[in-house]
């Protein structure tokens, strides 16, 4: 019993003791920066500005980090208003691109009226302007709508021309539009002349779906590339000295002692907007 009691004793001395030890050691540390915020050497002064100088610091990071995001955030604002600018531009333009087209399609328009109006005036008393529908007639290729008809005392028959010469036929009449028949289409047949050193010689024309032809011309007659072909004018509908096209090729044919003459028309209506029908 008393050596455990003495046990106890000097257990309870010893932690005394180290609570003595540890309370010293404070006390130490906190004379020493009292001492150490009196004195004014170039080693206290160095860790006091170190000391004084952390929260600045801070403060500095914190200013330029928010400084930052403030001037990524305006890069990309700024950014997007450019784009979106530049989007109006471009709208604007293509705006502007389409007045222009649309006033140098209507100085073209007025252009090729002008010019029909002077024919019409000048050639064809009795005739009335039309202008070409941009529809597909039954997927014809030689076939057309013009817009005008019944109304017009458009009629059947009537011939088509432009400033080059005869372009087709009337061959269906509505209220307010016709159907054309092009002189190209093989459904289409006139009588005309070749003018061979200012002598007429009087043929059949007909389309093929590409040019006109003539399938039997004579190789007396001497007929060559280039020679005009005119309307001889025996239809009630049809004028005489209108311009049908020129020869362009002279093939072989089913008879020897005739050429198949390929002839290039002289109007094409896919070049046109308005054209003449001659009444």
């Amino acid at each position: 019993m008393l050596l455990s009691a003495k046990k106890r004793k000097g257990s309870s001395l010893f932690n005394r003791s180290k609570i003595s030890i540890n309370l010293t050691l404070v006390l130490f540390i906190f004379n020493f920066f009292i001492f150490a915020a009196n004195q004014e050497s170039v080693f206290f002064k160095s860790i006091k500005h170190s000391l004084n100088l952390t929260p600045y610091s801070l403060s500095f990071f914190l200013d330029n980090l928010s400084n930052g995001i403030d001037s990524v955030h305006q890069y990309f604002h700024f950014k997007k208003t450019l784009i979106e600018e530049n989007h109006n531009l471009q709208n604007q333009l293509y705006l502007l691109n389409n007045q222009i087209l649309l006033q140098e399609n209507l100085i073209l328009d007025n252009l090729e009226l002008q010019n029909k109006l002077e024919i019409k005036e000048k050639y064809f008393d009795h005739s009335v302007i039309a202008k070409i529908l941009k529809i597909n007639y039954s997927g014809k290729n030689h076939h057309f709508l013009i817009n005008k008809g019944r109304s017009d005392q458009i009629q059947a028959g009537h011939i088509v021309v432009d400033d080059k010469g005869i372009l087709g036929q009337v061959i269906d009449v509505q209220t307010d539009r016709s159907t054309v028949k092009t002189i190209r289409s093989k459904d289409f047949y006139l009588t005309g002349y070749i003018l061979i050193k200012n002598k007429p010689y009087q043929t059949l024309v007909q389309g093929n779906n590409q040019s006109l032809t003539i399938n039997y011309f004579s190789k007396n007659i001497p007929i060559q590339i280039g020679d005009s072909i005119f309307t001889t004018g025996d239809d009630m509908f049809i004028p005489e000295d209108v311009r049908i096209g020129k020869v362009a090729k002279l093939q072989p044919s089913g008879l020897k002692d005739f050429y198949k003459v390929i002839i290039q028309p002289a109007s094409n209506p896919n070049q046109q907007k308005y054209l003449i029908v001659l009444k």
